[in-house]
């Protein structure tokens, strides 16, 4: 084994040291991908887990940042706990970075986190352009970040509890283009990433739920024929408008 290898061995081992005890300290502020995050409470122990582990949304991170350039700009639609918004304007430093989250206590999370001056959050839910609703209704687990838009009108578990958030249309999101268009809107995609191809030019990056979008990946494709999309890894996809191809 040489020097450079046992070198980064230990590196590793010292570091799942320092992961593993935060995780058990609960450590409230950690170093994620060079920003101090604030590691949100009341989490249940898995989400904990990829947290202090540095792997919760490591495939947006790596996509986000694979394909950044200098001075560019950042739409997020559903912004999650700020974790990710947090970790791209420390080290991107985006000219221009929005945040459009639904769910109030995420949108309390992300504002919690340390961002940049040029950075807005938003409380609302971005619906397509053909909606008419004033308010899209969501499932919403507080133990966790997640929640789901509510197209089925059913409840997967007991704790699952439905809310109604006030709706901001993509075409007024889009009034302005930007670089780089991050989207994790939890099945709602087979609604916004058609919509999105037809208002802009930006470089899209999401992540397909399977288990909560009503199309398969093949058919929700074929609504965005003027976009090329690649798999990034697990299900995080990244498309680029042809003409720039």
């Amino acid at each position: 084994m040489s020097s450079m290898h046992k070198k980064t061995v230990v590196l590793k081992i010292l570091s799942l040291i320092k992961y593993s005890l935060e995780f058990l300290l609960r450590v409230g502020k950690i170093n994620y991908y060079g920003a101090k995050i604030v590691v949100p409470s009341g989490l249940d122990w898995k989400t904990r887990l990829q947290i202090y582990s540095r792997r919760y949304e490591r495939a947006e991170i790596d996509a986000v940042m694979q394909h950044w350039g200098e001075s560019q700009t950042l739409l997020e639609i559903g912004g999650g706990a700020g974790l990710l918004a947090s970790v791209l304007d420390s080290n991107c430093k985006p000219s221009s970075h929005v945040i459009y989250e639904p769910i109030k206590s995420n949108y309390d999370r992300v504002r919690s986190q340390k961002l940049l001056p040029s950075t807005t959050v938003h409380n609302y839910a971005v619906v397509g352009p053909d909606s008419d609703d004033t308010t899209l209704k969501f499932r919403i687990r507080e133990r966790v970040f997640g929640s789901g838009f509510l197209s089925d009108g059913a409840i997967s578990i007991e704790s699952d509890k439905v809310i109604e958030v006030p709706t901001i249309a993509i075409k007024s999101v889009l009034e302005n283009d930007f670089d780089i268009i991050l989207m994790d809107v939890e099945g709602y995609e087979e609604v916004l990433l058609p919509a999105i191809v037809t208002l802009s030019q930006a470089l899209i990056i999401f992540e397909y739920h399977n288990d909560k979008c009503s199309l398969d990946l093949s058919d929700l494709f074929a609504l965005c024929p003027n976009y090329t999309f690649t798999h990034f890894t697990d299900c995080t996809f990244v498309g680029v408008p042809r003409s720039k191809k």
